[in-house]
């Protein structure tokens, strides 16, 4: 049985994807099984993983009929990882060749469920490492819940799940598993939040082991007319498994900080404003129970001239017609 499973959807990821490839297959960790799930890739990148699965019996695949995305492969990697630990990967990154063996190693000194690490960001051929200042459970809860490229968000990558590995037994017995991009909003923030919420056995490894390319065209940064949609299902969720852990008074700043922020965004307001009369009364009802308003003001954070304005408009609607 292999000690670690790496699971990587692989969608159109060109040559990237030997990269990624290669810094698995050099791992200094030499029992680990690396699960590719082909989600109907269309520019040959199922080929290339054939390729390196006929040199290399450590590679398996599983063939997606159709493209279902980013956080159903990645379920459907979890269901036949073998490992004692399940990390994951993007297609187009690549890691440390001694990250695997560090993070098990660490997993088994401090028998954690979870053992997460820095990263290091290739932000369009800029580099930029991102270490974590606060790495206790109760401030990685907090910068996961927190919008992420604001000031007071200390540990922005702490909604990732790369950097980190999970017991697969404990993925299994708190039935975590990703939630559908095309219906929620950041899939990884969500399974992170749960995987959190569930555990005191967290270790953090101080190193930089990961390497996140960040690309125009990722998933993650496309344009969707539907976000605001899906950031109401994603706070609904949240606070649901925030209930559910008896945290959501401990938590209320963050989350009046987040919807506050994607509210008051020039890209976002008119989504928002456009949203259904039923849509609407849904959303003033979670606000309710986090006790929106937010007034503008958190942690040295002030929204200030059209931003705040626009925050005042859509607050005023709600009071007047949904509260």
């Amino acid at each position: 049985m292999p000690v670690v499973s790496i699971i990587i959807p692989v969608y159109n990821a060109g040559d990237r994807l030997k990269d990624c490839l290669n810094s698995l297959l050099k791992q200094s960790l030499l029992d680990i099984e690396i699960i590719c799930v082909l989600d109907a890739p269309t520019d040959g990148s199922d080929k290339i993983v054939f390729e390196y699965a006929l040199k290399d019996s450590r590679i398996k695949w599983i063939i997606n009929q159709s493209n279902v995305h980013i956080a159903e492969s990645r379920n459907r990697g979890m269901a036949i990882a073998n490992g004692e630990y399940i990390g994951f990967s993007d297609h187009d990154d690549t890691r440390d060749l001694n990250m695997y063996e560090l993070l098990y190693n660490k997993a088994k000194e401090s028998d954690a469920d979870i053992v997460f690490s820095n990263s290091v960001v290739n932000n369009y051929n800029e580099i930029d490492v991102e270490k974590y200042n606060n790495p206790t459970k109760e401030g990685i809860l907090r910068s996961i819940i927190l919008p992420m490229f604001i000031r007071s968000n200390q540990n922005n990558l702490s909604k990732s799940v790369w950097a980190s590995i999970y017991k697969r037994t404990f993925i299994e017995e708190k039935s975590l598993e990703f939630k559908d991009r095309r219906i929620y909003y950041e899939e990884d923030t969500l399974f992170n939040l749960k995987a959190f919420l569930s555990t005191d056995r967290i270790s953090f490894l101080d190193k930089e082991l990961y390497v996140w390319t960040k690309l125009a065209e990722s998933e993650s940064s496309r344009p969707d007319i539907d976000v605001a949609i899906k950031q109401i299902c994603f706070l609904r969720e949240m606070i649901n498994c925030l209930l559910k852990a008896g945290e959501l008074d401990n938590y209320r700043v963050e989350l009046n900080l987040l919807i506050s922020e994607w509210i008051s965004s020039k890209s976002n307001f008119y989504n928002y404003i456009k949203l259904t009369r039923i849509q609407k009364q849904g959303l003033s009802k979670l606000l309710r129970t986090i006790r929106f308003p937010f007034y503008g003001k958190s942690e040295g954070i002030r929204f200030v001239g059209r931003r705040r304005l626009r925050l005042s408009v859509f607050v005023i609607i709600l009071y007047l017609f949904y509260f």
